[in-house]
């Protein structure tokens, strides 16, 4: 057996995930959003400043397919699955987000379960500039290491959520977690400004890359931290 414990932060316990119960817009699709962190999904689960309750689950892998975007993979093959599940409004993103779709996609839906970076947030913010043209490719992977957010477990199929059992819930006092959610973002976006003045001079916009100077092996790879 390979058993780990995740935890689900939100505003009610949860019981039951069911797959049909997620939002559709999301980073990996309709499913259950998870951490291995217990601090994160308290900070998850107080972040519109309310109290919220965590909720632990323990789920065997053994038997289950996971994919985890790690150094196997890079940026794009990342952000062409967000770009397949997110919405975007201005047509410079759409059309850019396509070309990554089209280029960079990954058989992702094969899999049980999906480990990965997480774009909620500011987050969801850095990953706009760079599809409108606004910072290269290597800011956008640097930006996911800031404010210290931390990998998501995604779990997808009927087959996974077979496999995940609810063990308890706690209560979480928003005095405490808002705010440390907040400092993290805000944290995040002060980095960020840093990074964009640090990289805009030797980066690689999406323009190059739709341009094709960009080769496969000079894409930054996903770094699990």
């Amino acid at each position: 057996m390979s058993i780990i414990t995740i935890f689900h932060g939100s505003e009610k316990e949860i019981k039951n995930p069911n797959k049909n119960k997620g939002k559709i817009y999301n980073d990996y699709g309709q499913g259950f959003y998870c951490t291995k962190h217990k601090n994160l999904a308290a900070q998850w689960a107080c972040r519109y400043g309310e109290d919220g309750i965590i909720s632990e689950y323990e789920i065997d892998t053994e038997d289950l397919d996971i994919l985890v975007l790690d150094e196997n993979y890079h940026i794009l093959n990342w952000l062409s699955i967000l770009s397949k599940n997110r919405e975007f409004s201005d047509v410079t993103v759409i059309s850019n987000a396509e070309y990554v779709i089209e280029n960079y996609m990954i058989d992702y839906e094969k899999y049980d379960i999906i480990i990965g970076y997480r774009a909620d947030d500011a987050y969801y913010r850095f990953v706009r500039e760079f599809l409108s043209g606004l910072v290269g490719i290597q800011t956008l992977e640097d930006s996911m290491y800031l404010g210290e957010q931390g990998l998501q477990v995604f779990i997808q199929s009927e087959r996974a959520f077979s496999y995940l059992r609810f063990i308890k819930s706690y209560e979480v006092d928003q005095e405490e977690y808002f705010l440390i959610n907040k400092g993290s973002i805000d944290k995040a976006n002060s980095q960020y400004e840093e990074l964009k003045k640090d990289n805009e001079s030797k980066d690689i916009y999406i323009r190059d890359i739709k341009g094709g100077v960009l080769n496969e092996d000079s894409i930054p790879k996903i770094k699990i931290k």
